[in-house]
Formats: C-alpha cells, sequence, structure tokens
C-alpha cells in the first residue's frame, strides 16, 4: 500500500512536471518519437533493479544525452536536454511517475520509488552529455550480468559506428557471407540468436 501511495502523490505532481516538460519530445503517452526521442514506456523500468539504473535516470535527467542510443532494436539520435532547473523532489517525482505509468510491468518486485536524497546524491557531480551515454551502456551490460546474460537488451550496446563496421566486416569477410551473413542486420539477427533472444 505504501507503494501505492507513493505512486499517487508521484503521479499527481509527476504527471504535471512530465506532461509540461517531456511530453513534447516522449509524448504524452511515452512512446515518444521515431527516430529521435526514444520511448519510455516499456523500456525503462527493470533499470531500478540496480543502483547503477537507479542513478542512470537520475543523472540522464539532469545532465541530458547525446548520441544515437538503440531502444527495442530502433536508433534514436535525438538530444536529450539538461534539467538542472528541476529540483531534486521534482526529479524524484516526474521519474516515479514514468515508471510507475508508463513502466509498471517492468518494475522489480520489491521497487521502491526514488526519493530526492536519493537525486541529490547523484546529482553531486555533473557530467557531460558524451558521459551519459557511456554510463548508459555500462548500465546495459551490468543489466545483462544481473539478469544472468540473456535477458537484457543486448543490440544497443552496439552503438551506430559499429554496426556500420560490421557492415564493413562482412564485405571484406568472405566467411560471414558464407553464412549467409550479408549486412549489420542479419549479423545482429544472428548474434540475438546465439545470446538467446
Amino acid at each position: 500500500m505504501a507503494l501505492l501511495a507513493a505512486s499517487g502523490i508521484a503521479r499527481a505532481d509527476g504527471a504535471d512536471t512530465f506532461n509540461a516538460n517531456c511530453a513534447i519530445c516522449h509524448q504524452s503517452n511515452g512512446n515518444g518519437i521515431p527516430g529521435m526521442y526514444p520511448p519510455l514506456a516499456d523500456s525503462i523500468g527493470s533499470y531500478v533493479a540496480i543502483p547503477q539504473g537507479r542513478a542512470y535516470l537520475i543523472r540522464v535527467v539532469s545532465f541530458g544525452m547525446n548520441g544515437p542510443i538503440s531502444v527495442h532494436g530502433q536508433i534514436y539520435n535525438g538530444m536529450m536536454q539538461p534539467w538542472q532547473k528541476f529540483k531534486d523532489e521534482e526529479i524524484a517525482q516526474v521519474l516515479n511517475y514514468v515508471l510507475t505509468t508508463f513502466n509498471a510491468s517492468l518494475l522489480p518486485k520489491n521497487f521502491s520509488p526514488l526519493t530526492s536524497d536519493e537525486v541529490k546524491k547523484y546529482r553531486t557531480t555533473t557530467s557531460a552529455l558524451g558521459d551519459v551515454r557511456k554510463e548508459r551502456e555500462a548500465l546495459l551490460k551490468a543489466l545483462a550480468a544481473h539478469r544472468g546474460g540473456g535477458s537484457a537488451e543486448i543490440f544497443p550496446i552496439l552503438r551506430v559506428h559499429e554496426a556500420s563496421e560490421m557492415t564493413d566486416v562482412v564485405g571484406r569477410d568472405n566467411r560471414l557471407g558464407a553464412l549467409g551473413l550479408r549486412g549489420k542486420n542479419d549479423i545482429a539477427v544472428e548474434f540475438l540468436r546465439i545470446c538467446g533472444r
């Protein structure tokens, strides 16, 4: 019941912050804009299973992020602006709103809402936009390890330039072509098959 009560408070205040500031890019339903702004819905709930994920969510809202990322196999290359003007409590509320409204089915059973003290702790040092993207990549690897390997998003760890390099390798290495792997999509599908996805 405490979670529901805390979520109710987060929904009220967090919803206002989300709709006034975040929904323009991520949309009011959390589904984002293809190619530009990634979906928040059904994508970030599992991040809070480990402390590194909780820290990442706070830091991406606080300090922003740029560069291509992949969510559910789609590439997004928009820029997340930093929201340093938000108070610690506002960041906790908006993140709790997004988590409980758009990601409830992904939340761990022992989920506890983010607090303003937790936000303050992870905002003590600033990060550049590119640093936060590196934190995301490390988080995805940590989530894969936390889940025993096969269930975290694996393909998003491969950045766009790495995917392009894979295509170049396929063109130069006839052994990959002999396996029927002709491009980055074929390689990604095979990679996911091997990893049990």
